[in-house]
């Protein structure tokens, strides 16, 4: 056998070798390792709703977050109604219904500058400019008449009264699940099976890397091999 062939045979042998490291290098193993890590997390991130929930449930079945919940909700639809009556006041205003004329107008405007077959972009530049600040004067009317509406600032005040001791209770509601054993033990363990979930991911992208290396390295043995060969074949002729 010529030397040729030798060197050919050598180089064969080389990529079978690589060849059956790629597939000793399988990527079933991390992956489902990766996989069994994110069903842990999954199931801890449940854990830990569940816990939390657990404590909200018992903390707004008591009569205090009862009391104030009723209230704070009356308080809001005192003044949501309050609102609502200033708004339709001011919707019976000649200034108001000119305003909101003139905001229709602005937007017709721009939509047909817009829907024109030939685009006129300082035109529509210049028509969006106008909507905007037509829309700009019919919220300032509003802003304006529900300022100066003493029921609406009354029912406004009582509301954020009502509400002060709904959002005491809230951080007390927080505090209280924050510091449960049951609850810490939950977002512990979601820590930890993050924590394997970052691991076992970091595991299979190196396991690719080394699959792809590995193939590379086949792939290469695989052409000098066919180079040997072709060589081999020109000496014997």
């Amino acid at each position: 056998m010529s030397r040729a062939s030798l060197v050919a045979l050598a180089v064969v042998l080389l990529a079978s070798s690589l060849c059956a490291v790629a597939r000793a290098d399988d990527l079933s193993a991390p992956k489902k390792r990766l996989a069994e890590a994110q069903s842990a997390v999954t199931k801890a991130k449940v854990a830990v709703t569940l816990a939390a929930r657990k404590i909200q449930r018992e903390f707004e079945a008591t009569a205090d977050w009862k009391k104030a919940d009723a209230a704070a909700k009356e308080a809001q639809a005192h003044y949501a109604a309050a609102v609502r009556t200033a708004r339709g006041a001011l919707g019976e205003s000649p200034a108001f219904k000119q305003a909101l004329a003139e905001r229709d107008r602005r937007e017709a405007e721009l939509n047909a500058l817009k829907a024109a077959p030939e685009r006129d972009e300082p035109a529509i530049a210049a028509a969006s400019v106008a909507l905007l600040n037509a829309v700009a004067t019919t919220s300032r009317m509003e802003h304006d008449a529900l300022a100066a509406d003493p029921k609406v600032t009354e029912a406004k005040a009582a509301a954020d009264a009502a509400a002060a001791p709904l959002a005491d209770l809230r951080k007390a509601e927080v505090q209280r699940v924050e510091n449960d054993p049951a609850f810490l033990a939950a977002r512990e363990q979601l820590r930890q099976a993050s924590t394997a979930f970052d691991q076992a991911a970091a595991d299979l992208n190196r396991a690719r890397q080394q699959q792809a290396a590995a193939q590379s390295q086949k792939d290469d043995a695989d052409i000098e091999a066919k180079r040997h060969q072709m060589f081999d074949g020109a000496m014997r002729r």
